[in-house]
């Protein structure tokens, strides 16, 4: 009898944590989007697009994208970062040691791009890379 109620103890405890877990991950994807709101009167297009790139943001990183493109569209402002590859920090590939940080950094010190028109396309594998931020390890595994 002992047994019987200590495990089903443990296995509420777990399933409670479980619960904390999911609910902590969802409130974060929601603050991390939020962030990216507008608060001043911009036009709906614009904080569509702000929210758009912000849930792009969310969901490449959570699906292991490895490095970003930044993509420079009529915006005047952001002509000098257009076609900049950005690393993103903590990526499977930086741990790996399979890539190095570009020139342009990584791409959480630099802002992302809001209602300018300017975009991001992520990367997910090494092949998409420039040679530039592959290590030896890489070019091996890629050129097989």
């Amino acid at each position: 009898m002992d047994i019987l109620s200590f495990l089903s103890g443990a296995a509420i405890t777990v399933a409670l944590i479980i619960i904390a877990f999911l609910l902590r991950k969802k409130s974060r994807k929601k603050g991390i989007i939020r962030q990216y709101q507008s608060s001043d009167l911009d036009s709906s297009v614009d904080k569509a697009r702000t929210l758009l790139n912000a849930a792009d943001h969310v969901k490449a990183t959570e699906n292991n994208a490895i490095a970003a493109i930044w993509k420079a569209r009529k915006c005047d402002e952001h002509a000098s970062m257009n076609e900049n590859v950005y690393a993103i920090k903590g990526c499977w590939a930086l741990k790996k040691k399979m890539m190095k940080v570009g020139p342009a950094g990584y791409l959480s010190d630099t802002p992302l791009p809001r209602s300018c028109g300017c975009y991001l396309t992520y990367l997910y594998n090494l092949r998409s890379l420039p040679e530039n931020m592959l290590t030896d390890n890489a070019r091996k595994i890629v050129n097989k």
